[in-house]
């Protein structure tokens, strides 16, 4: 959250434990792990209190140790904390419930409410705080206190329960074969319940109920040991047996070489070490160090301190794995010729707000808000910049996280499962998730994330609506391209706390699970939206009112705009893009594709006095599908049909030899409405190009697989025009490519590709035996495409039905339109306008995006406004826009492209 502290600079740092009933702190010198005597304090504290009571608990004890800080003329801070669990612990949210103590810190984002009061406080300039679960604290103090670095240590703290850690290669351990799960012991079955069922004070206590009502601590019992009492006596060997019997099997597959143990009731250890060692010797352990620390609250606090130091150590995590330029918050000139990479659409001075003043105002105003967002925002550092502003409000201020009340990642990954195997294997493709985000969540946790009267109270978090607070919900959106950049770093959770490791199989849980469902969720929300928040920068965050969102939305619906673009490399791609196109990375290899308009992936950019927000372009269709589409909306609904986007094999290679799924499959397999039946359009070539189209004459289908997956299998060369036509492509030429057609851009083609918007479902066959970018194979998809293949497209049918042969079908002077017939299949029809000066264009209550394919720049204009598009820029005109006159002021004829959805898919 702030930035790393030099360790170096720092010689003590405060370490905490928090325990059922009381919590204490000191500051510990770094290099021997000693604790300041003089800064130790330690006061009661009320697990049943409020979320707000125990924080400040937890402030006031830190503000104690940290007046000691100060002494060392240090300006950073960096805080060790140990804490009971269940808890998130790297995010140092709460998730304690069904243990009688800090039950009302569910949900609690403990470390950021601690981040803002502490800095508000003490005026320190950095803060870090890790925390550590208590047990694994204990263990940890013990190791750097006793010298045991290098062995394997199990540490078990005896209390109101059993805490157990291991510890092997110097390091905690919470996974593996010879630990149990999450390195717990207190819940392994033993007898007729679990361990701490018999190793804990209750197990003592209950031991006597029937003996006296005057037994009512481990003490009194031992006492009564002491005193000689059989009874008293023979209950403690019983705990030392069963403390015996639980510790075995572990000591045995973890090959402990020690035991460090700390807790209260060890103050009685004389009363049952003896039957706790004659057990371990029944078991066959005839020797391990059985290691007391006296005082398991020091012994903690310098394990806390410990873990926060190796933390701080740890190499800083990229926040995006990309050379792509992140896109600035302010630009510096609306005045743009040529191509534009960051495309503006104006909206009233003074709507657009930098920094989150307007936010605090609200909460402020409400006392209790909800802060939601899109999958992929850095919570974090919003959240620090959040509370930065925040500062010098006067009122205890809690955060909660909506994480908390997730269902358990197991229970998340079997309702998706179905999901995620649409093909009965582990392949790229998987079935679009029909689920609610609700059904993410156990409302059962939902109900216990509460607002605490009398507090302002932030609740955050991707679906933190599912709570359902009365208060203002705020959403942060965040580009597509972002959050895979994001992705890429390995910073990215998917939706359910999922951890993918391999970013191509988080992309397609993205696809097919979180971005569907949260989609439906955006939708949802948007009509009772207080404010959105460009989320994609780390600090420079922009804010619109919702009601102005609105607004916005319903003015863009009803003009030409264009969607942001944004541009990816690829191991086949070339150099046309990056000679052509101004303001990209130019070390960036090989720029394979735009994405000119992939709806489900392009933003929508918003400028206000040079200040930018983007907004994905989906809450356009939802806000406006009508105005945007037209007549074709009663089919289409919120869902954009048509995509544009460049294929740039200029001196780069060739795309793979590919197939897309029919119309059948496509909704059987993956759950799309429509399929991705595609046309090349040729706008640029260089020597030699050719398009991979069609199959030769009478390929036999046989033949052709066993090729393939000789291929595959054995890495061999195919000679692909054997079975495949290479057909001559030529500047503004149009190959038809409905679904069920092998084919495949040569190299040196700039295409732009007109399809339909599904854009993943490529089914490569053959990828010329060469590596991804990444130095692994891409994958081939060798069945899915041999039940797609129409083998019928062949011969000379290719030439004759799959490439497009235009249709004079309106002409005047400086003025030709021209039909560019599509395949039966395809649901958009494209049109050609060649002319100069004016032309008048009614869209019949269509959506029409267009291209300037040939001249410098047009000029659109409307019954409102007028709008410049360069060449080569993919742009809308939305239904609502009714009629628009073009102008063509360039050298020769200006040459138009436009699609739209034909009446007859409307």
């Amino acid at each position: 959250m702030f930035a790393l502290i030099e360790l170096t600079s720092m010689k003590y740092c405060i370490g905490m434990d928090i325990g059922g009933s009381h919590i204490s702190a000191a500051l510990v010198d770094r290099k021997g792990y000693v604790l300041s005597e003089k800064s130790f304090f330690s006061a009661p504290i009320d697990p049943q209190a409020s979320p707000s009571e125990i924080i400040n608990s937890i402030e006031d004890c830190l503000l104690e140790a940290a007046i000691h800080f100060t002494d060392h003329d240090a300006d950073e801070m960096m805080v060790g904390i140990s804490m009971p669990g269940p808890f998130d612990y790297e995010k140092g949210v709460s998730e304690i419930r069904g243990v009688n103590k800090f039950e009302s810190l569910f949900g609690s984002d403990v470390k950021q409410s601690l981040y803002q009061r502490l800095e508000a406080i003490i005026g320190i300039n950095s803060v870090s705080i890790h925390f550590i679960n208590d047990a694994q604290a204990f263990l940890k103090g013990a190791v750097v206190t006793h010298d045991l670095e290098g062995k394997n240590v199990i540490g078990i703290t005896l209390g109101t329960g059993i805490g157990a850690a291991f510890y092997e290669k110097n390091q905690i351990l919470i996974t593996g074969n010879h630990i149990p799960p999450n390195g717990y012991i207190y819940n392994t079955p033993y007898l007729d319940g679990i361990a701490e069922d018999y190793i804990s004070t209750n197990w003592l206590l209950k031991q006597f109920q029937n003996e006296s009502a005057e037994i009512k601590s481990v003490v009194q019992i031992a006492n009564l040991a002491n005193r000689g009492d059989i009874y008293a006596k023979s209950v403690f060997e019983k705990f030392g047996s069963h403390l015996g019997n639980i510790l075995a099997p572990f000591i045995k597959s973890f090959k402990a070489d020690a035991i460090a143990a700390g807790g209260g009731i060890l103050n009685s250890l004389p009363l049952f070490e003896n039957s706790f060692r004659n057990t371990l010797l029944e078991q066959g352990i005839e020797k391990i160090d059985f290691i007391i620390c006296k005082d398991t609250r020091e012994t903690a606090i310098k394990g806390a301190v410990a873990h926060a130091c190796n933390k701080l150590q740890e190499t800083e995590q990229p926040f995006r794995n990309t050379s792509q330029l992140l896109m600035p918050a302010k630009k510096e000139s609306s005045e743009h010729k040529g191509y534009d990479i960051y495309p503006t659409i104006s909206i009233a001075s003074g709507k657009i707000e930098t920094g989150l003043e307007s936010l605090v105002n609200l909460i402020k105003e409400h006392r209790n808000i909800v802060i939601e967002g899109y999958g992929g925002v850095d919570w974090e550092s919003f959240l620090t910049q959040l509370s930065k502003t925040l500062s010098g409000i006067d009122s205890n201020i809690n955060f909660f996280n909506i994480d908390s009340a997730l269902y358990e990642k197991d229970i998340i990954l079997k309702k998706t499962a179905a999901f995620l195997d649409s093909d009965g294997k582990d392949s790229i493709f998987g079935k679009l998730c029909t689920l609610d985000i609700s059904e993410f969540f156990d409302p059962l946790l939902l109900s216990r994330i509460l607002p605490e009267k009398n507090c302002i109270n932030i609740l955050y978090g991707t679906g933190a609506a599912c709570a359902k607070w009365k208060a203002p919900i705020v959403y942060i959106d965040i580009p597509k391209n972002e959050i895979q950049f994001r992705s890429r770093a390995g910073w990215v959770e998917n939706l359910g706390r999922i951890k993918e490791p391999d970013s191509k199989k988080q992309y397609k849980r993205f696809y097919f699970i979180d971005w569907p469902v949260l989609n439906r969720h955006k939708h949802s929300l948007l009509s009772s939206l207080t404010a959105i928040i460009d989320g994609q920068r780390n600090s420079d965050f922009t804010l619109l009112d919702g009601n102005d969102f609105r607004n916005t939305l319903n003015v863009i619906s009803q003009q030409p705009f264009r969607a942001r673009p944004w541009f990816e490399p690829g191991t086949w791609g070339g150099h046309w893009i990056e000679n052509n196109i101004e303001g990209l990375n130019k070390e960036v290899p090989n720029y394979a594709w735009s994405f000119e308009l992939i709806s489900p992936e392009n933003g929508i950019l918003l400028e206000d006095d040079g200040n930018l927000l983007e907004c994905s372009f989906d809450w356009l269709l939802f806000a406006q599908s009508y105005n945007v589409l037209g007549k074709a909306s009663a089919r289409f609904g919120s869902y954009f049909p048509i995509r544009f986007d460049f294929l740039d094999t200029i001196e780069g290679g060739n795309l793979s030899i590919q197939v897309h799924p029919r119309l059948s499959y496509m909704k059987e397999h993956f759950g799309e409405p429509i399929t991705q039946d595609e046309t090349y359009y040729i706008l640029d070539t260089k020597d030699d190009a050719v398009v991979y189209l069609g199959f030769q004459d009478n390929v036999d289908s046989k033949v052709f697989e066993e090729a393939l997956r000789i291929s595959a299998t054995e890495k061999k060369a195919i000679n692909i025009k054997k079975f495949v036509q290479a057909l001559p492509s030529n500047k503004h030429d149009l190959f038809l490519i409905p679904s069920g057609t092998i084919h495949g851009s040569g190299t040196n083609n700039l295409v732009l590709e007109i399809s339909c918007t599904p854009y993943i479902y490529t089914f490569k066959l053959y990828d010329w035996l060469r590596l991804d970018l990444d130095g692994k194979p891409r994958p081939i998809n060798i069945e899915h495409g041999m039940k797609n293949l129409d083998f019928s497209r062949s011969g000379e049918r290719v030439k004759k039905e799959f490439i497009s042969h235009p249709v004079l079908i309106e002409k005047g002077e400086d003025f030709e339109r021209w039909q560019l017939p599509t395949h039966e299949d395809h649901l958009y029809a494209i049109e050609k306008y060649m002319w100069k000066g004016d032309v008048k264009i009614n869209l019949n209550q269509q959506c029409q995006i267009g291209m300037l394919v040939e001249g410098e720049s047009i000029e659109i204009i409307t019954d409102k406004k007028s709008f410049n598009f360069a060449y080569a820029e993919t742009f809308i005109i939305p239904a609502a826009t009714e009629n628009y006159t073009v102008r063509y002021s360039g050298n020769g004829k200006g040459v138009l492209l436009l699609s739209y959805v034909k009446d007859a898919f409307c």
